[in-house]
């Protein structure tokens, strides 16, 4: 089962490119579906991880998980007016790459 399990989640994970969502649905048989969402604060950001655990067709149990972490503070992004060319810098916040390691 922990073999199975862990091939699974490593397909979905290999199949995934940088925030694309390429997995229709997921595998409600025997599936375990995680999840992880920031949001950015003024001064921290809230890390929101979800799992979604499936046996048989039905949700067996779902777990949440909240965690502030550090702000990162800002970072200057130059962006381009489309209809005029204007270039423009501004400030936005910087966020967490999420890297995910499953054994």
């Amino acid at each position: 089962m922990k073999k199975t399990l862990t091939l699974i989640l490593s397909v979905f994970l290999l199949s995934c490119s940088e925030n694309e969502d390429l997995v229709q649905s997921s595998n409600k048989r025997q599936g375990i579906e995680a999840s992880f969402e920031t949001e950015i604060k003024d001064s921290f950001i809230v890390l929101k991880r979800t799992c979604k655990v499936y046996k048989d067709n039905y949700l067996v149990r779902t777990f949440i998980n909240l965690d502030t972490l550090p702000s990162l503070g800002k970072a200057i992004e130059e962006i381009e007016d489309e209809n005029t060319g204007d270039v423009k810098k501004i400030s936005i916040p910087k966020d967490y790459e999420i890297f995910i390691t499953i054994k």
